[in-house]
């Protein structure tokens, strides 16, 4: 599914998961999710592990511009590092597959989380831990990244693949 995607479609998904990171918020203000998160695994398929470091700093640098939560370059460095941790693990998951896409945004918000936890605390940014906090962070929004990349980006790029497979067809009709 990943790597039948011509490179320039990156590029292309990175705008498309920019402007749902805008105006999702706006429209489903309490089902807060991980935008980047299924765009940074795509590229774990479909990129270098290099390229893929800069997709996770060019995402990190958005949300900090956008985020008034942490110091600024905090998920800049989160994002960056979560990849650095976790571009490996895609070895272990077939890319066709279509649970591989939340599977590994569900790890990817998981390991986020647990790196950005430690930033926070080398920052010297105060935060609170409690039993609430963990569970919403590291059990809730994983699963609703999950969900995310399911609807956003998995059924959407059958959706994509389900048209273009009738356009051929279609054209293929036309011409006999």
């Amino acid at each position: 599914m990943f790597r039948s995607l011509p490179l320039y479609y990156i590029s292309l998904l990175f705008v498309y998961t920019s402007s749902l990171a805008l105006f999702f918020p706006l429209l489903f203000p309490f089902f807060p999710v991980v935008f980047f998160a299924p765009f940074l695994v795509v590229c774990f398929y479909r990129c270098s592990f290099q390229v893929s470091l800069w997709w996770a700093l060019s995402c990190g640098f958005i949300i900090d511009l956008f985020s008034s939560e942490a110091r600024f370059g905090i998920y800049a460095m989160n994002n960056t590092l979560t990849t650095l941790f976790f571009y490996r693990y895609k070895f272990y998951f077939f890319e066709e597959r279509s649970s591989t896409l939340p599977i590994l945004s569900f790890g990817w918000t998981f390991a986020s989380t647990l790196v950005k936890i430690g930033l926070l605390y080398l920052t010297g940014s105060s935060f609170f831990l409690s039993w609430e906090w963990a569970m919403y962070h590291l059990i809730v929004i994983p699963f609703q990244t999950a969900i995310y990349a399911l609807i956003a980006f998995t059924a959407a790029g059958f959706l994509v693949q389900k048209i273009q497979a009738i356009r051929r067809h279609g054209s293929n009709l036309s011409h006999n």
